[in-house]
């Protein structure tokens, strides 16, 4: 089996804290870690006969092939009203879902929606505060050789979160994401399935392809 593909994405499944000191808290959490690897194996197939005055038998069949993509590393802003001017924001998290995917003369359109949550304090009290967010991201990729049939698969991770300070309760909020694109296209084969050969004797050993 040859080397394929490895995706790696997670996301947090829950974070609990408890103070075990004035000053020291004990926080603990769950991660879903979730790893792809599609893989292929070279194997090799009799496709035709030649000579013999053989009869052959011939079928056609559907098989998977990878194009070439890349990864990019990209920057997303917006602006965000808080109900409270933050004094000190706690985190920022979130996660960024790809929507679409539109192709089109050898590029690829990925339409992704960054959304998540800010936790902050306000000026006023030192009450802690949460604020959602989300707005849509594009970006295009480079999709050499694509066809009509061909097959698209995006993701997009966040890599890190800045807040740069805006006018009043206006915050201007900026992701720095990893952004994905896999493709595959399809073709056809035509197969040796059986074959006839008058006044000999054949043996014929068949072979589980995927």
């Amino acid at each position: 089996v040859e080397d394929g593909l490895i995706q790696i994405w997670g996301k947090p499944e829950y974070i609990n804290c408890r103070a075990t000191h004035p000053r020291r808290l004990e926080l603990r959490g769950g991660y879903e870690l979730t790893v792809e690897s599609p893989v292929y194996q070279e194997v090799e197939i009799l496709t035709g006969l030649a000579q013999g005055e053989g009869e052959q038998k011939l079928c056609r069949t559907q098989t998977m092939a990878y194009l070439p993509c890349g990864d990019k590393v990209i920057t997303a802003e917006e602006e965000i009203i808080l109900e409270e001017a933050p004094k000190s924001v706690v985190e920022i998290r979130g996660s960024i879902p790809v929507k679409e995917i539109k192709k089109a003369q050898g590029k690829a359109l990925i339409i992704a929606m960054v959304q998540g949550e800010i936790y902050y304090r306000g000026e006023q009290n030192q009450e802690l505060r949460k604020q959602e967010f989300s707005f849509p991201v594009r970006q295009v990729m480079d999709l050499e050789a694509m066809e009509e049939d061909t097959i698209c698969q995006g993701w997009a991770s966040p890599l890190g979160w800045s807040l740069q300070e805006g006018e009043e309760k206006s915050v201007r909020l900026s992701v720095t994401a990893m952004v994905g694109l896999r493709a595959w296209h399809t073709k056809q084969c035509v197969l040796l399935s059986d074959a006839f050969f008058p006044g000999w004797e054949t043996q014929s050993v068949e072979t589980q392809l995927r």
